[in-house]
């Protein structure tokens, strides 16, 4: 009898020990991921979160300028997709009157890899179907890992902003300067020399751009500004200009004489290639004058001129 009761109890204690436990499932999406079948943890699995930070600095509508977001700009609009683009967030930002202000999105997603973010920015509230941005930027393969913050810099570049092709390299005060580009005329237009405004002296036609260069100039980057999007090109300002001789005598007729202009910063430094323009103050049909080499083909005295704005040199140049 103890022996039939001892069989009795272990078998008892089988059935309850040994039978299987309730499947634990879980929905699949935000917070949540489904396991493979079989998996020792059951048929899911909660998914650890991570926080993913995004921060943009509006551009000043001032002088300064931190990021290539036309100042227009007024909504961002950012969305953030897993590994298989699948959309996981979204949201929009509205500018604040402060110019200072950074816009921020904080998202708490489900950790794992191969996250992208895209960031656009739009001029109008309401963007209209359809409505290209005016910048863009994305950022890809993010990983966001669990109980951690992930913070993500998103560069954004503008659809369209100024181009420089060509620009006049250097020039003397009063010199006229041309800029040939495009994009001029979709913003509002902003021309700057090393900081110092010109948009007082500034004459613009079609994808011409030209201006008078103060007497104050100085030596720096010429900064095509259209709405807030910025192109550049260094320019050196033309302070003398001297030649290898002002007097020159005994010259033969028909033969070339090179006056050789130098053109130097106010920091006496050298300028190569400097834009000149050469003159002779007699008017003679026959004698040549190409960038400093002179060919007289008469008798007397000429004085040839060259100049770069109010910077001007001359040289007397005697035949026999």
């Amino acid at each position: 009898m103890r022996r039939l009761a001892l069989v009795m109890a272990i078998a008892a204690a089988c059935t309850v020990a040994c039978a299987p436990a309730p499947a634990l499932r879980g929905g699949a999406g935000l917070g949540s991921e489904v396991s493979s079948p079989g998996s020792a943890v059951g048929d899911a699995k909660v998914s650890p979160k991570g926080n993913l930070n995004i921060a943009v600095r509006w551009p000043a509508r001032g002088a300064f300028r931190t990021q290539l977001i036309p100042t227009s700009a007024n909504l961002l609009r950012i969305q953030v997709r897993d590994a298989s683009g699948d959309p996981l967030a979204t949201t929009e930002i509205v500018r604040s009157g402060d110019e200072s202000a950074i816009a921020t999105a904080s998202f708490s997603l489900p950790s794992g890899t191969g996250r992208s973010i895209l960031i656009q920015a739009f001029r109008d509230l309401v963007p209209a179907p359809g409505v290209p941005p005016v910048a863009e930027g994305s950022s890809t393969s993010v990983s966001v890992w669990p109980s951690t913050s992930t913070a993500v810099h998103v560069v954004l570049i503008p659809a369209d902003g100024p181009v420089i092709f060509s620009m006049t390299p250097n020039g003397g005060p009063g010199s006229l300067l041309r800029v040939v580009g495009g994009n001029f005329q979709i913003g509002t237009l902003n021309v700057s020399l090393a900081g110092q405004s010109l948009n007082d002296f500034v004459t613009l036609r079609g994808d011409l751009l030209e201006f008078a260069l103060p007497p104050d100039a100085v030596d720096g980057p010429v900064v095509i500004d259209v709405d807030g999007v910025q192109a550049t090109r260094s320019f050196q300002v033309i302070r003398t200009i001297s030649l290898a001789s002002d007097v020159i005598t005994g010259v033969a007729i028909g033969s070339t004489v090179d006056l050789q202009a130098e053109a130097r910063t106010a920091s006496g430094q050298l300028i190569a290639d400097p834009v000149l323009r050469w003159s002779v103050d007699r008017p003679d049909p026959e004698s040549t004058l190409d960038q400093g080499a002179f060919t007289p083909l008469a008798t007397g005295t000429f004085v040839v001129r060259v100049d770069s704005g109010t910077v001007v040199a001359t040289a007397s140049v005697k035949t026999p």
